[in-house]
């Protein structure tokens, strides 16, 4: 059995949240146009146990596909019609609804009306996921594009911090010393 350290583990999951820029940027394509292109994703409802399925999504590992996010998901449309929102671990999820109808126009985290559980989802409604899994900790926007009584259909966009906001670097290393 092979023993993963945790900074390894946090580098994968990072080159993979990042594979589709590199993989644009390697095929020529113009990375930066990528990077703020919105994801569209549909939900089935659940109607079984079992895995997920195309049920639900996973913003950390940016797939359905149970073969790669193992049932570590972020959104659930559950058989009861509403989006679930999960934590595993230690992690604590939390959903608010934005005061806009437009992902260009979410910047920042709203600053009440989250919930922790659940939300109806609403067509053209967007609404901000915080996901901290006790490991990692992002923020994703969605926009609701239909809803029926088997489906959601949604976009989604990585929550970047607001240019000038403090977005910070490593200090630079003043020496030589050991490896820790």
């Amino acid at each position: 059995m092979v023993k993963t350290s945790r900074s390894r583990v946090l580098a994968l999951v990072f080159a993979l949240a990042c594979a589709p820029v590199m993989l644009a940027a390697l095929a020529g394509a113009d990375a930066r146009a990528s990077v703020g292109a919105a994801t569209k994703v549909t939900l089935q409802k659940r109607v079984d146990d079992g895995p997920y399925g195309k049920s639900a999504y996973s913003f950390r590992y940016v797939t359905q596909d149970v073969a790669i996010h193992r049932n570590q998901v972020d959104l659930l449309f559950n058989g009861c019609g509403l989006l679930h929102i999960f934590s595993h671990g230690d992690g604590v999820n939390r959903v608010a609804r934005a005061s806009t109808t437009h992902l260009e126009d979410v910047t920042a985290l709203p600053k009440d009306g989250w919930l922790t559980s659940c939300i109806k989802p609403e067509r053209g409604a967007v609404y901000v996921l915080e996901i901290d899994d006790g490991i990692t900790r992002q923020a994703v926007k969605f926009r609701v594009l239909d809803v029926s009584a088997d489906q959601v259909k949604l976009e989604w966009e990585p929550l970047r911090a607001t240019p000038g906001a403090g977005d910070g670097t490593m200090g630079r290393c003043g020496g030589p010393h050991e490896p820790s």
